[in-house]
């Protein structure tokens, strides 16, 4: 008897569950529903204080993340630090809704609030909660967390730091104009990028021949590149990616796409016209962001991080999306900015059998570099996420002990 389990303390029954990733709690929220999120919890804390917190944010439009089981979490579980999950529900393309959901999912790690368990982060973490905050952007994730930065109506308490992997950080890279490992585009040409000085970066991609027309993957006209002149389309040819508005029921592209679509008097009805394609875009895009955030955070730190073979996007030359996601942060004077994290917190995950990367901070890196490569790729042994979570592994340390050398 004397050898059996403990019960667990209040707001740590969830240890008791052997098939959860950790436990799922709601925190409410004034102006809209509660927010549903998952907490994975470390049995050890990252530093003497207990566990720092990452806020894992989506890639996808309408994220719906929990339940996670153990087998399936996205970030590290047994780096020290706890990840918050939030679902950011289904109605709202990740406009202000979804920027809202995160500010209060910030609150929450920052023990500002409690669940409506009245239990907070702290109580809920066997070890503690340290009080170092990441945001964690997987792909389109990343321009939610950085526009969630940047947001100046909300009540943010603390953000330390944010890490992306591969975030398209443009509406033409986020709608795969530039081509997908689906559909390749051969008017696209990465020498034919850059950021201009509002951090806007802008790919001079040919909108021609463009045409409005049922495809496979619209039930009424929408846009595409008929690359065989056949004025109809066919397998051949280029789609331009869209997104739904629910809110409106409108589809919204590119602003280029857009504009050019409205010369040739062929934008499909229910469409964003050039001026509301470029208001839904400006606050969706994570380097128009950042000069704010910075403004809001004057000791925020950033990496951006991707592997050799992109998730999404067709193989590029030049991983300009993610050597523009550094760009942007220095060009925004970001205090401290890197492209890939540091090899020392890779070897914690996996040893040091593979040769990482281990560029300096603050190094002047731009679109144009053809130096730098992305991470290696191995799914046998290591996780494109992996990279993400050492990324906030080194956010979370340097943050806690005011070491913003250039290495380690």
């Amino acid at each position: 008897m004397a050898c059996g389990n403990k019960t667990p303390p209040p707001c740590q029954e969830w240890t008791l569950d052997e098939d959860l990733a950790g436990p799922i709690l709601e925190i409410e929220r004034t102006d809209g529903p509660n927010v549903d999120l998952q907490a994975v919890i470390p049995n050890i804390g990252r530093s003497t204080e207990g566990a720092p917190t990452a806020i894992f944010v989506h890639g996808g439009w309408n994220p719906v993340q929990v339940p996670i089981q153990r087998d399936s979490v996205a970030l590290r579980g047994d780096l020290g630090f706890t990840t918050l999950y939030p679902n950011l529900g289904r109605t709202d393309t990740r406009g202000a809704a979804s920027r809202t959901i995160l500010a209060r999912v910030l609150e929450y790690a920052n023990g500002d609030i409690t669940d409506t368990e009245d239990c907070s982060l702290h109580d809920r973490i066997p070890d503690g909660r340290a009080p170092e905050i990441v945001l964690a952007g997987f792909s389109n994730g990343g321009n939610l967390a950085w526009a969630a930065a940047g947001d100046d109506t909300l009540n943010i308490p603390r953000i330390d730091g944010i890490a992306t992997f591969e975030t398209p950080p443009s509406s033409q890279f986020i709608l795969g104009e530039t081509g997908t490992k689906r559909y390749q585009n051969p008017g696209f040409d990465e020498n034919n990028c850059e950021i201009d000085d509002a951090s806007i970066l802008n790919c001079s991609i040919a909108y021609s021949p463009l045409v409005a027309d049922i495809t496979n993957e619209c039930e009424s006209p929408c846009l595409f590149l008929d690359l065989d002149a056949s004025n109809d389309w066919t397998e051949g040819d280029f789609p331009l990616g869209g997104v739904h508005e629910i809110e409106s029921d409108s589809t919204v592209y590119s602003p280029g796409a857009t504009h050019q679509a409205e010369l040739l008097g062929i934008l499909p009805g229910q469409t964003y016209d050039p001026e509301e394609a470029e208001r839904f875009w400006e606050q969706r895009e994570a380097p128009r962001m950042m000069s704010s955030a910075i403004q809001r955070f004057p000791n925020l730190a950033g990496i951006a991080t991707g592997t050799e073979t992109d998730h999404v996007l067709n193989d590029l030359q030049r991983p300009i999306h993610v050597l523009a996601m550094v760009e942007a942060m220095e060009k925004n004077h970001i205090q401290w900015s890197r492209l890939h994290p540091d090899a020392k917190f890779l070897d914690e995950i996996h040893g040091d059998h593979i040769n990482w990367l281990d560029i300096p901070a603050n190094n002047g890196i731009t679109i144009q570099d053809t130096e730098w490569m992305m991470e290696p790729e191995d799914d046998a042994t290591i996780r494109g996420t992996d990279y993400l979570s050492a990324a906030v592994a080194e956010l979370l340390d340097r943050s806690r002990a005011q070491d913003w050398s250039t290495d380690l």
